[in-house]
């Protein structure tokens, strides 16, 4: 399934208000058709991505990301760590047992 679409890890907020677009801001993973049509975010947007694996032939993408949960704009160690199942044929992103990776 996934050989019909593009995956992208795209910046596309300033969130540390330092006037650019960098590695400094949150990136969130993005998938489209071949064309680039129909594209859409597939991460949350008030989290950072931290990487993403594809499992089960090109079926689903598992996805790591960091959660900002003191909302300062930055998305450091301490923050929680998330996982996503994305089933690129259905569309939908589930939400995976998350405790075990929690920095407290």
């Amino acid at each position: 399934m996934l050989s019909r679409n593009i995956l992208y890890t795209i910046i596309d907020t300033d969130v540390n208000k330092d006037g650019k677009l960098d590695y400094g801001d949150p990136s969130h993973l993005s998938i489209s058709s071949l064309d680039g049509g129909g594209l859409r975010a597939i991460t949350p947007v008030d989290e950072d991505l931290l990487g993403w694996d594809v499992v089960q032939g090109d079926d689903l993408i598992v996805i790591r990301t960091r959660k900002d949960n003191d909302a300062n704009g930055k998305h450091e160690n301490h923050e929680d760590i998330r996982v996503y199942v994305f089933d690129v044929a259905s569309g939908k992103l589930d939400q995976r047992s998350r405790a075990i990776f929690n920095r407290r």
